[in-house]
């Protein structure tokens, strides 16, 4: 292997962490603050290795302790960017106990050996900690930048090891910092690769983050959270479509009755107060494969796929659920008004009553648009005949 000079891999990783820094502080002024967090990470990593750079320049308490710790400190502000991504707090003791732990390093300013073996099991600790965190909340990660930044920390702890086992194992002698040999060489620029490959694995993460958002946001009601009229139709067609199906299905369409005049009493606040409360009743009312949406206004649709093997049990299975969200959605609420006059806001207690159409279906005989007319005729018949009633088409 060609030799390399370390204090070149030096200077050049301590210029990758600046421009790194540099460009996730620019890009965080438009998109989310852990952006901010990790800025701050690589321009600590910066200094820490310019301050073991500079070794013969600067005191040995500068170089040794505060540059280490710098270092050891990008990881701790990668894990607290990572749980501010998450909206989670960030505990003390990540930033802290690294801390405490290069403590020990105002000891062993003449014992490099024993600086390099607990500096690499500390870092590995930290890039553990990373991962664990990374696979803890993968499910409110979108996208593959969780599994490679998970691939780039369990590499890092590769590289953090390798002095540590090899000192211990005495495989290698390092008898300096800027030493040369295979081990040094590789190791800093496995750094390298790694401080790079992080940044992007943190910048695809915040971009299919946020394409995730913006594909919910198209998707759901942005007031009550249900699916919108969108997602409702792929839903039915999906469902209808499914001609290997034997069960039958249920289509339910509501409307909440003398909505209009809560809106021009009350206000439209209350009236979203209303809507939001009324979404989670008749959420908790169905399955977890059921779909509930809002087509707009007071009007809400529940699809209940594969409900029953016949047309009869489909039908008492869907009438069941008719009647308990029938039942739990005229309890009263509470909502709330703004009184100007006394710069407070008022709770009231409201009642209403829901009018429900049933269409139940059979897969793959029945078109989208056929389903949400019969229901609506249904339901139109249900507001005709009385307040509250269910009608079944």
């Amino acid at each position: 292997m060609p030799q390399i000079d370390i204090n070149t891999l030096f200077l050049v990783l301590i210029i990758v962490s600046l421009t790194v820094a540099v460009i996730l502080a620019i890009v965080s002024k438009n998109a989310d603050k852990s952006l901010l967090v990790w800025s701050l990470a690589y321009l600590s990593q910066a200094a820490g290795f310019l301050l073991i750079f500079l070794r013969e320049s600067v005191p040995d308490v500068a170089s040794v302790w505060l540059g280490n710790l710098l270092v050891s400190m990008t990881y701790s502000l990668f894990a607290a960017g990572l749980l501010k991504f998450l909206n989670r707090a960030v505990p003390g003791w990540i930033l802290y106990v690294p801390a405490l732990l290069f403590l020990n390093y105002l000891y062993m300013l003449d014992n490099l050996e024993a600086r390099l073996i607990l500096g690499g099991v500390v870092n590995a600790g930290q890039m553990l900690l990373l991962i664990v965190l990374l696979q803890r909340y993968q499910h409110q990660i979108a996208g593959r930048g969780k599994k490679f930044l998970t691939a780039c920390f369990a590499a890092g702890i590769t590289l953090s090891l390798i002095r540590p086992l090899t000192l211990l194992w005495g495989i290698v002698y390092i008898p300096s910092y800027d030493s040369g040999g295979f081990v040094q060489a590789y190791i800093f620029l496995g750094i390298n690769v790694l401080s790079i490959s992080v940044a992007l694995g943190f910048v695809l993460m915040e971009k299919e983050q946020a394409e995730a958002a913006l594909d919910s946001m198209a998707r759901l009601d942005y007031l009550t959270g249900l699916l919108n009229r969108r997602s409702l139709y792929e839903r039915i067609s999906y469902v209808i479509g499914d001609k290997k199906s034997k069960q039958s299905g249920a289509l339910i369409l509501l409307d909440l009755d003398n909505f209009k005049p809560l809106n021009d009493t009350h206000g439209h606040g209350a009236g979203d107060q209303l809507l939001i409360q009324a979404a989670k009743r008749i959420q908790s009312c169905v399955r977890e494969i059921d779909s509930v949406a809002r087509l707009g206004g007071d009007e809400f649709v529940v699809l209940l796929p594969s409900i029953g093997r016949t047309c009869s049990q489909a039908r008492d299975a869907a009438m069941a659920i008719a009647n308990k969200i029938q039942e739990i959605l005229s309890l009263p609420y509470e909502l709330g008004t703004d009184d100007p006059l006394q710069n407070q806001e008022t709770i009231f207690r409201h009642q209403c009553t829901a009018s429900l159409g049933v269409k139940i279906f059979a897969h793959g005989n029945h078109t989208r648009e056929d389903l949400m007319r019969d229901a609506d005729n249904a339901m139109y018949l249900a507001k005709a005949k009385k307040r509250g009633s269910i009608v079944l088409s």
